[in-house]
Order: structure tokens, then C-alpha cells, then sequence
């Protein structure tokens, strides 16, 4: 073995020499961040909760994967509205004329794909015979979880007074073309005809359910929200395309929308979803013209001031089929949510059996 002193490259290691050193020259250990303290566990029914309860679901997965077990994790009752048809004749306006040719187009048109343009300008007529002043363009949603967004969604027409959202606007046709860029490498025919046979007996779509969860968070709470819904069937003895528009309506409590904001507390809480059936039949435009107004009217000053209290001040959690299938996970956060128990007039204090 050669000596230290044949390789002046290698010196001596002194253990005592290395106490004596100044101290700037003593190497520095590089700072390790204290852990933090055991996160808070989450309280029973708070959506933490729900999503470790049932991890093997894949809860938290982009709304256009949301199943029916989704909704009856968030509580969600909706409401059937009775319809009631009105004879009058359309309101004045400057886009009056407009608003009645494109009905009339829209009555007659084969196609669904012709049907969802004209229905996309209808709204626009009707939203701007209503009330000129309100602003009507195509818009972006955030939903939000934990007081972050964790995705957006797209959406055809939304109507904005000022920074207020009042209404918005979707259809079929608007809808497939989500599915197919989210997942491009699916059949959207096959997709459609499956979501078709899920959501057939619902009241409404976990989609339409999370855009209407987006809106109301987009809001001062307590308002209200409307989203019109344009959709089709075919007729089961023929081959006729029956159109319908829709109409949800939603006014979150504070108390409600605190579930997305602390994720580890339970709130009780139901979200209770109004909606109503408009068919495509010639009587029928001064209703959905009446809807549009309603929904354009908005919360006034004293509304706006008596609103709800805080979402972080209220402590205080609706029903469909499950569905048992692993969805891909969402990649922006943490976490899911969703609906427990439904209600319609024909179904009142009955909760909907679970369905495969």
C-alpha cells in the first residue's frame, strides 16, 4: 500500500482538523423541509370521504366520464316542473321576426345536425329580444375543488350581465363533439348509443348535472342558474326525430357549494335541480321565450345584498343507478363529487334503486 505522501492528490483525513475549521468553510448540509404535521382525517360523508370509500371507482375523472354514481353521491334531487303552454303570441322586440322564421325552419329541418345550429341561434334571438343588454357569446366554465378549478368545460352560448352569469346553452350535437375530443379514439356512434341506453330513464345527465354545478360556482350563492338543454330521440315506431328543449334551474345554498370548497367537512346538503320539457311543437316558442326572459332577469341589488352568507361560514351533504365501471382518473387534482337521492312528482319520497 503507497503512502499518502506518494499521491499529493490524496491527503490525510483528520477528523480533529475538521472541528477547528471557520465555520463558512464547513460544507453545508442542504436544508430538509420539516414534514408537515397527519393531514386532517376527513369527516364521514364529506366528498374526501366518498372518494376513499369507493377508490376503486375512479371518482375523480373529467365530468364527461361522470356516471350515475356520481350523482347519487352528490345529493342531487331534481324536480319535474309541470309545463303549462301559452297561446299568446310572441313578445315585441327587434328580433322578433328573426326568432319566429327560425322557429318555423327549425319545426320542419330532417336533420339533427341542422336542428342543433338553428337551435343555438333561436337562444341567441331569444336571449337578445329578451334583453338587449345582455352580452351572448360562447364561454368556458371552471368547476372547482378545493376553491381550485380542476377542469373547464366548454359550452355553446353563455349570457352574461356584466361579470354576472345568467343563463347558458347546450346541445347534442355540442356534446358528442366534447366526447369525441376528449377521448378521439372511441367510436362515437357506439359512445352515443351507450350514454343513450345509461341515461335513459334520468332526469338529467351527469354532464349536464357538473355544468350546472360549474355555473353555480361561478356565481354570487344562492342565485339562480338556467341551463337550456337541446336534445333528441327517436320515436319507437318510427323513424321520426323528436326534439325537446330543456330547462334546469338551479340555486345552490352556500351550505351546498362549501362541499367543493373544504373537501374534508360534511355539509348537509341536497342539490335540488328543477326541470322542465319544452317539445318543439308550434305553441310552444312564447314558453321557451318566457324561459329565456326568466333566466335573463338575474339577481337585483337588494338580492345581491341579502344574498347568502359565506361559503366558508356555513357548517353544516340525490339518487341514481351505480355504475360499477373504473374510469381513467382526472389529471388536475386530487378528487370527485356528486349525488345521492332523486326526486321527480311522480317519484316523491321514493329513492331510485341502484341499476347496473
Amino acid at each position: 500500500m503507497s503512502s499518502p505522501g506518494c499521491h499529493p492528490q490524496l491527503k490525510p483525513h483528520h477528523p480533529q482538523l475538521e472541528l477547528h475549521r471557520p465555520q463558512e468553510q464547513r460544507s453545508q448540509r442542504p436544508h430538509r423541509p420539516e414534514r408537515s404535521l397527519q393531514q386532517q382525517p376527513a369527516a364521514k360523508g364529506s366528498l374526501r370521504s366518498l372518494l376513499l370509500q369507493h377508490s376503486s371507482k375512479r371518482l375523480y375523472v373529467h365530468p364527461l366520464e361522470w356516471t350515475t354514481l356520481h350523482l347519487s353521491l352528490l345529493c342531487c334531487i331534481v324536480i319535474n316542473d309541470q309545463l303549462h303552454a301559452h297561446h299568446c303570441c310572441l313578445s315585441q322586440g327587434p328580433w322578433r321576426k328573426d326568432a319566429l322564421e327560425l322557429w318555423k325552419e327549425l319545426r320542419h329541418l330532417k336533420g339533427i345536425g341542422f336542428r342543433n345550429d338553428h337551435s343555438r341561434q333561436l337562444i341567441h334571438c331569444l336571449g337578445l329580444n329578451t334583453r338587449p343588454d345582455c352580452q351572448i357569446r360562447p364561454g368556458t366554465l371552471a368547476l372547482r375543488y378545493n376553491q381550485k378549478p380542476v377542469c373547464h368545460l366548454q359550452l355553446p352560448l353563455t349570457a352574461w350581465n356584466n361579470k354576472t352569469l345568467l343563463w347558458a346553452y347546450i346541445d347534442s350535437g355540442w356534446i358528442d363533439e366534447l366526447y369525441r375530443r376528449h377521448n378521439p379514439r372511441e367510436n362515437i356512434f357506439l359512445a352515443r348509443a351507450k350514454r343513450a341506453v345509461d341515461e335513459k330513464d334520468l332526469p338529467i345527465s351527469p354532464f349536464c348535472a357538473a355544468v350546472l354545478l360549474a355555473m353555480a360556482q361561478q356565481v354570487t350563492p344562492g342565485q339562480q342558474v338556467t341551463l337550456f338543454l337541446f336534445d333528441h330521440e327517436k320515436s319507437s315506431d318510427s323513424d321520426q326525430i323528436i326534439s325537446t328543449f330543456y330547462e334546469y334551474k338551479l340555486q345552490a345554498s352556500p351550505t351546498y357549494l362549501s362541499k367543493f370548497d373544504q373537501s374534508y367537512a360534511a355539509f348537509e346538503s341536497e342539490l335540488a335541480i328543477h326541470r322542465r320539457a319544452i317539445p318543439l311543437k308550434r305553441n310552444m316558442l312564447k314558453v321557451l321565450s318566457d324561459a329565456v326572459q326568466r333566466a335573463a332577469t338575474g339577481p337585483g341589488d337588494e338580492a345581491e345584498t341579502a344574498a347568502y352568507t359565506d361559503r366558508e361560514a356555513a357548517i353544516i351533504n340525490s339518487p341514481y343507478p351505480v355504475d360499477s365501471i373504473k374510469r381513467k382518473a382526472l389529471d388536475e387534482s386530487d378528487s370527485n363529487i356528486l349525488v345521492k337521492r332523486v326526486k321527480s312528482d311522480n317519484h316523491k319520497g321514493k329513492e331510485w334503486n341502484n341499476v347496473v
